[in-house]
């Protein structure tokens, strides 16, 4: 994901990750903390949510409050 510059491509190979399932969780939650584009980041809210990263939920809420 870091070496994909643009929102669409990073937003592709995170629902891809996301739906290949397995020990997807770290990429994933790395890149959620690491991205600040909010089109990358609603991919990768669906990929972990697609995935079932039970982890992802309050790095998640967290970002909601602060968008508010």
């Amino acid at each position: 994901l870091a070496e994909h510059p643009s929102p669409t491509e990073a937003g592709a190979y995170a629902l891809g990750l996301g739906l290949m399932g397995g020990d997807v969780s770290r990429p994933l939650l790395k890149a959620l903390d690491e991205k600040h584009d909010d089109q990358v980041r609603s991919y990768l809210a669906v990929s972990l949510g697609i995935a079932r990263v039970q982890a992802a939920i309050e790095p998640l809420r967290q970002i909601v409050t602060i968008s508010r």
